[in-house]
């Protein structure tokens, strides 16, 4: 999810050690008065516009992104386009100059419910283990993903919240591996018929799509 307008880009730099984070955040902090807008470091590939993926070392990532770069110690020993790592400062400079361009020329594709499309839905492998013990709006947040894939922005249209919020309930469950970027979807799906309102129809209709019976 990018914002060309209010904030900056996110960058994901998935297998990476602590000491080459600690280098792309000094790096990002250099090149910030090259970069407009700027960009800045998250967690979660699919929370991510631009993936940074570790090709070398015991256990490669195998990350699927719509947009990443590969990075190696020996880059000429990968495909062509291969980041050296540590990242060099105009390497990354050129990439993510070029990147935030892409981003900045389409216009955002337009949604039923208005909202603006720029990554991948997000699909639900399985409930975290602590559902019920999370706060209300994670659980609504839930249940919206267990309708079907949708962009953070669709699913704080549908729960009522902002987007930041959104987030914040999705980056955990990207990290353990419940919420996965589906690139195959090229639509959103349409959010679900509106239930009546109040705790008590929400449960219940949860209940009823989990296979349960509520009274």
């Amino acid at each position: 999810m990018g914002t060309a307008a209010g904030g900056p880009w996110r960058l994901c730099c998935a297998g990476f050690s602590e000491a080459d984070r600690a280098s792309l955040r000094c790096l990002l902090g250099l090149l910030t008065p090259y970069l407009r807008p700027p960009w800045e470091l998250v967690d979660a590939p699919a929370l991510a516009d631009l993936c940074l993926v570790r090709l070398d070392g015991e256990a490669p990532l195998a990350v699927s992104h719509p947009r990443q770069a590969g990075c190696a110690r020996h880059p000429r020993e990968f495909a062509a386009g291969t980041l050296h790592r540590p990242l060099r400062a105009p390497q990354l400079l050129a990439l993510l100059s070029a990147t935030g361009e892409e981003l900045s020329a389409p216009a955002p594709r337009q949604g039923p419910d208005g909202s603006a499309h720029t990554m991948p839905p997000l699909r639900l492998l399985a409930w975290p283990l602590n559902a019920e013990c999370g706060p209300r709006l994670r659980l609504h947040v839930l249940a919206a993903l267990s309708a079907g894939p949708a962009t953070v922005d669709a699913l704080a249209a549908r729960v009522g919240a902002s987007v930041q919020e959104v987030a914040g309930f999705i980056e955990p469950l990207c990290r353990d591996g419940l919420l996965v970027a589906d690139a195959r979807i090229a639509a959103p799906v349409p959010p679900p018929p509106p239930v009546a309102s109040g705790w008590r129809a929400f449960m219940a209709g949860l209940g009823r799509r989990l296979g349960f019976s509520v009274p």
